[in-house]
């Protein structure tokens, strides 16, 4: 359970999909709780996406939900099949991706029948997660207003070749990284999907990352603005925070950029979600 870790503003459920179930917790600000079904337009829902290491209550990740959830954020954070306690599955790309779209499509649900609109709806993913969280925004049709992508690669097989040792291994036995991914369906190809998606995307990286390098997310970014998508940013942060890269959460400032990107995700959502909402329901 949450309180297990620390986190008495937060409770545990589950998501089911049409292969099993998502462990998943909900968190809101400290002593204003509201059930995540009430949550209203003046709300702001983060549903969170966590990279390879452990599941969702690895001790930075609650770093990060504390944070948010003092800056007023409710969250939503979850573990893929085979992390957690969700249900058992052979991992590929595919079953990360198709989770992430089942969340949401879950969180789509629980507004889509009411007389006034939902939450305003960030995903934010995190290393692996930035992947996982741009497919399945970009492929899932959603209300998504804004995406955060901590710590980003461009795609899996740039991320693999950083690693010397990998790199040097290939080479020495011919093999061919990309395809071996490929053949594996883990080819994570973020920034084919990141041009698609219209909502407003915020890139967080910090210089010091060991574990994907900041000029892989500087490389993302530049190929997606080439792509034609301009309503992204990119904030890096100096290797003198020593924020490596699970700490961006430290980061000076962290919560001034952040205000500032749901203000623009608000407006997104105000000039392009509602105007697609009414479109529909003609």
């Amino acid at each position: 359970t949450p309180a297990k870790y620390g986190l008495e503003n937060a409770e545990n459920f589950y998501i089911a999909t049409e292969n099993g179930a998502l462990g998943a917790w909900y968190l809101w600000p400290a002593s204003t709780y509201r059930p995540i079904t009430s949550l209203t337009e003046n709300s702001t829902l983060i549903i969170y996406m966590h990279g390879n290491s452990k599941d969702r209550g690895f001790h930075y990740r609650l770093g990060l939900y504390k944070v948010l959830t003092k800056m007023g954020f409710h969250l939503i954070t979850f573990d893929y099949r085979s992390y957690g306690d969700s249900s058992r599955v052979e991992l590929t790309e595919k079953t990360v991706v198709d989770d992430g779209k089942a969340v949401l499509r879950w969180a789509e649900n629980l507004y889509k029948m009411r007389s006034s609109d939902g939450p305003n709806i960030i995903v934010w993913g995190h290393s692996l997660g930035t992947a996982v969280a741009t497919r399945a925004v970009a492929e899932q049709d959603n209300k998504v207003s804004g995406l955060v992508l901590e710590s980003p690669f461009n795609k899996m097989e740039d991320e693999v070749k950083q690693f010397k040792i990998a790199a040097w291994t290939a080479w020495v036995m011919g093999i061919d990284i990309g395809e071996v991914l490929n053949k594996a369906d883990a080819k994570f190809l973020t920034e084919d999907y990141l041009p698609k998606i219209q909502a407003p995307t915020l890139i967080l990286h910090s210089d010091d990352d060991l574990i994907v390098p900041s000029y892989l997310g500087e490389r993302l970014f530049n190929t997606t603005i080439k792509n034609g998508k301009t309503n992204i940013d990119l904030f890096r942060f100096g290797v003198e925070h020593r924020l490596r890269h699970r700490y961006i959460y430290r980061a000076p400032g962290i919560e001034t950029i952040l205000e500032d990107f749901v203000k623009k995700t608000n407006g997104f959502r105000n000039t392009n979600l509602t105007i697609k909402v009414d479109t529909e329901s003609r």
